[in-house]
């Protein structure tokens, strides 16, 4: 296992205090994955067998409409990470992820990262922390969208 596995699982926010054997112990399982710039991580409806770790680059997280039109949802650099959610409900990838640099990802497989949820209850709640933390903000969000005007919103 190289230190640069370690280096970025350290970076992400949700490992942030966990201890040094729960750092460790998520680096071994992890697999490094490199992509060059315009390159397509997963797509949308995809089974999603991994969450990511962005180590180094940015990736832009996006849905395409059925008219051909973009939706960008984040973009996201180091120590960020995303398809997280179906390591959870077993679903499947929620949106595209394209490289907008040359990224060097993570991945972290759904049932090894399970097992060490089970195996680490700090891992868990940290990470359970940090989901929450997205939903609040989501319907935070769609709160605004849906019950401020744009007037409202813009002032605001």
């Amino acid at each position: 296992m190289s230190d640069e596995r370690i280096v970025a699982v350290r970076s992400v926010g949700f490992c942030s205090g966990l201890p040094e054997v729960v750092l460790a112990a998520l680096a071994r399982i992890s697999a490094r994955v490199q992509q060059r710039a315009g390159a397509t991580i997963q797509l949308e409806g995809d089974p999603a067998a991994q969450m990511y770790i962005v180590a180094q680059g940015c990736v832009k997280i996006l849905r395409v409409g059925t008219n051909g039109r973009e939706q960008i949802l984040n973009i996201i650099g180091p120590g960020s990470h995303f398809n997280t959610v179906p390591m959870f409900d077993g679903g499947p990838c929620p949106a595209n992820a394209e490289a907008m640099t040359d990224v060097l990802l993570l991945a972290l497989p759904r049932a090894p990262l399970l097992a060490l949820l089970g195996e680490h209850p700090a891992l868990a709640h940290a990470l359970l922390a940090e989901l929450s933390s997205r939903l609040r903000h989501m319907v935070n969000l769609v709160d605004e969208l849906a019950l401020h005007s744009v007037q409202g919103r813009l002032a605001g």
